[in-house]
């Protein structure tokens, strides 16, 4: 089973809602049994007596530099929880959070990167690997990737008006990932949630 923490908590934004949906979509036509939870009342009662083997920290229409101190709750609660025991996924706003929690930095910029954008990826990864291409994946954020932390290593860059971005990293010996693009929006970068699904299992 994989445990979701759904970063999202909005019911009017589209493109948070829409994300998350299509995760779930993805997840239930893989019949791969997960649980989505907000709270660590849900959190405890979702891992209870289930064979926990992966976690997905979702993306979030919020910023880091806003006020998301029950979102890291949360997701440190449940990163805590899990660390070193299973493989660790986040998402956009859920990488971002794994990055600061391990020491990396971020930037807020003033304008939005939404779109979709040619990423170089690290093919020796875990996440990359079955002879995978580089692929035009989703962005959506403000919160800019800047350092990654020690013991991590880049996976993932894109290129964005003649500037090059930071979009994933990894601490392999962890099995800790993030993406600052959303894999579960197109069809064509599912692969890469399989392979995460493949270090679960």
């Amino acid at each position: 089973m994989l445990v979701i923490i759904n970063n999202c908590r909005c019911t009017k934004n589209e493109d948070s809602k829409f994300n998350l949906n299509n995760l779930v979509k993805y997840l239930s036509d893989k019949k791969m049994k997960h649980c989505v939870v907000k709270t660590h009342a849900q959190f405890d009662k979702c891992i209870k007596n289930n064979n926990v083997k992966g976690l997905i920290l979702t993306g979030s229409p919020n910023f880091i530099n806003q006020d998301s101190f029950k979102d890291f709750s949360i997701n440190l609660y449940a990163i805590n929880h899990f660390k070193d025991k299973i493989p660790i996924l986040g998402i956009c706003y859920g990488a971002q959070l794994i990055n600061i929690l391990n020491g990396g930095k971020i930037f807020h910029m003033e304008n939005k990167i939404k779109g979709d954008y040619l990423v170089n990826l690290d093919k020796d990864n875990q996440l990359f690997k079955s002879k995978m291409k580089d692929l035009e994946c989703a962005f959506n954020f403000y919160d800019q990737l800047k350092s990654v932390p020690k013991k991590f290593k880049i996976i993932a860059t894109f290129n964005h008006n003649n500037n090059k971005y930071i979009c994933g990293f990894a601490n392999e010996n962890e099995k800790i990932y993030g993406l600052l693009f959303h894999p579960e929006t197109h069809k064509k970068t599912h692969k890469i949630l399989d392979n995460f699904i493949l270090l679960c299992n």
